[in-house]
């Protein structure tokens, strides 16, 4: 038994020692990527109609760094983002990257994350209604297949004209209240809830198929029991793990959600970085996105190998 304990233990360690240095690689590619593939894109954050004067110009690439070579700004700036340094809008007078990312990140946040807490729960809830019978399970694969393949561009305006100006019900844009977000999340869970239901669904039929279940409905144990206490436990492993990849599809999603609906959050901001050709914003963006579904896909990574620390091949 002690023996058992300390092979779980050290299984544990070395899958989180395993799992951070991924996650460090993953970033250092990341952030090698995204700084020179902007160093190639045309254009500078100081075109404008007006043609500035060579002097002026200099001047501006000198107090950014940019004057240098692309290796020395590469260097510099990989030091400057492991002191906690991330720079200066290049745009935005005046505004450093940690301080537009700070005022962005809570709203996007509270988007996607409630937006994941919905999808989740709700998936739960439709995954085990549809193992009532065949019949619920048509239309339950009818009614997911629906969603997902309906876009957002037209969601968004649809659910914007029926509860925001037919039934004037809800917000439909910016975030003067709280009820403000109650639309904007309930579009951006739309497409995760259909994907991870119907995950959980088909796990959970594989899973009431198997030959134990069999074995359990010959012992007399109720339908109900089997399903809650054994098929649905089973299945959970792929339903948290795809979770954490369905993340970074929220937080993708979330910039078209943001724009609709006209809240400042991370998405809206790095478009604007983007076609404001602020380098330094859009890369420090990329990088703290990159981070967000790094962290959370680790923490549900060893969620799971906290509760089986089995090798996956074993399991």
């Amino acid at each position: 038994m002690g023996r058992h304990l300390i092979e779980v233990q050290s299984s544990r360690k070395f899958a989180l020692w395993h799992r951070l240095l991924e996650m460090l690689g993953a970033l250092w590619l990341l952030y090698t990527l995204s700084f020179f593939l902007l160093r190639f894109f045309p254009g500078s954050p100081f075109d404008s109609e007006m043609q500035l004067q060579p002097s002026v110009e200099l001047q501006l690439q000198k107090a950014y760094g940019l004057d240098k070579s692309w290796t020395e700004q590469y260097w510099i700036y990989l030091q400057n983002i492991l002191s906690g340094r991330w720079g200066a809008s290049q745009f935005f007078e005046n505004r450093s990257v940690e301080e537009i990312i700070t005022r962005s990140a809570g709203n996007t946040a509270v988007l996607v994350l409630g937006s994941l807490a919905i999808a989740f729960l709700f998936s739960l809830i439709l995954a085990i209604s549809a193992q009532r019978s065949r019949s619920a399970q048509l239309r339950f694969e009818v009614i997911s297949l629906g969603i997902l393949s309906l876009p957002t561009l037209l969601v968004a305006p649809l659910c914007i004209f029926i509860f925001g100006f037919q039934l004037n019900l809800l917000p439909v844009a910016l975030l003067e209240k709280p009820s403000s977000y109650l639309l904007p999340i309930f579009v951006l869970s739309l497409k995760p809830l259909a994907g991870l239901s119907r995950l959980l669904e088909v796990q959970i039929r594989k899973s009431m198929s198997e030959d134990d279940v069999r074995f359990l409905r010959a012992c007399g144990i109720s339908e109900n029991k089997i399903l809650l206490k054994y098929a649905l436990k089973k299945s959970l492993g792929p339903f948290l793990s795809y979770g954490g990849q369905m993340l970074a599809v929220m937080l993708a999603g979330s910039t078209m959600v943001e724009i609709i609906f006209a809240i400042p959050g991370l998405g809206s901001q790095f478009l604007e970085a983007v076609l404001n050709r602020d380098s330094t914003l859009v890369l420090g963006l990329t990088l703290f996105l990159g981070f967000s579904v790094l962290i959370g896909q680790c923490l549900i990574d060893l969620g799971l190998i906290w509760l089986d620390p089995r090798p996956r091949e074993a399991r």
